[in-house]
């Protein structure tokens, strides 16, 4: 048996090691005055979105390994944009261009970024990653605009909130 768990440590991604019981992700949505953007920084577990991306695409993306699969950011990207999307005040979707991600063991950043716009009086926010993947997966989501923060709680029972200044 021991010989069983070295042989699959050294094969298995060590996020598929390193198993939690609670699921949650934290999204921040910061207007960035100096750039006129929306900076969306999101964070999640690592093994939370390898399981969303291949339910999502069927392909196997092992962050932070060397397995890891060479279109891992695109996947990434393309099943955010699928589960994530910002409204301005007359719920116009913003265009969210993706930045990039950065994983250390457990934990992955997903970065995105709006195109130059003009601070809004709200912010709509539909979150539905990793909704599938667990039924009592929750995000934070923080909107901090002119060093104000909002927060809202988003669930598989409220994908959807508006949050205002």
């Amino acid at each position: 048996m021991t010989l069983l768990l070295l042989i699959l440590s050294a094969v298995l991604p060590t996020s598929e090691l390193a198993r939690h019981e609670f699921y949650v992700g934290l999204t921040e949505v910061v207007y960035t005055e100096a750039s006129q953007t929306y900076q969306v920084t999101m964070k999640l577990f690592t093994d939370d979105l390898e399981k969303g991306v291949y339910l999502s695409s069927g392909d196997s993306i092992q962050l932070g390994t060397r397995f890891e699969h060479q279109k891992s950011d695109s996947l990434i990207y393309h099943y955010i944009k699928d589960k994530f999307q910002l409204s301005d005040a007359g719920k116009k979707p913003l265009d969210l261009e993706f930045v990039g991600v950065e994983t250390e063991f457990d934990v992955t950043w997903v970065y995105l970024e709006s195109g130059d716009m003009k601070p809004s009086a709200s912010m709509g926010v539909y979150n539905d990653v990793l909704m599938e993947v667990y039924s009592d997966q929750t995000h934070i989501v923080n909107w901090i605009q002119d060093g104000i923060t909002r927060t809202a709680l988003l669930q598989r029972s409220k994908r959807y909130t508006i949050l205002e200044q």
